[in-house]
């Protein structure tokens, strides 16, 4: 009950934890091997099909895709004006920086 309590908290909003835990629980069981090998199944099933699994999926080849995007290495122009929004702490220290640096 510690670890799925503590594996809710980590990994907020996915269900992976909990199915891994319930097999566990099974292992742990007074149950047969192949008791723990069908719920093993059966969690690993509802996972692969989940919408998060398709989602997970969808992220990873993206991620994968988004280096071959033409134009990627081109490098940007320099700075030669900045704009800044804001005389607070933050901005008068952004003003401060890029006046060392040179900028306008």
């Amino acid at each position: 009950d510690g670890a799925e309590a503590m594996a809710v908290n980590k990994a907020k909003g996915m269900i992976a934890p909990s199915g891994i835990i319930a097999c566990v629980r099974a292992a742990c069981s007074s149950g047969s091997f192949k008791e723990g090998l069908q719920v093993e199944g059966r969690e690993f099933t509802k996972l692969l099909f989940s919408v998060q699994s398709a989602a997970l999926r969808h992220l990873f080849f993206a991620e994968r895709m988004i280096s071959k995007v033409p134009g990627l290495k081109a490098q940007p122009a320099p700075l030669k004006k900045v704009g800044i929004l804001g005389a607070g702490l933050m901005g008068g220290g952004i003003a401060i920086c890029c006046v060392q640096k040179g900028l306008q």
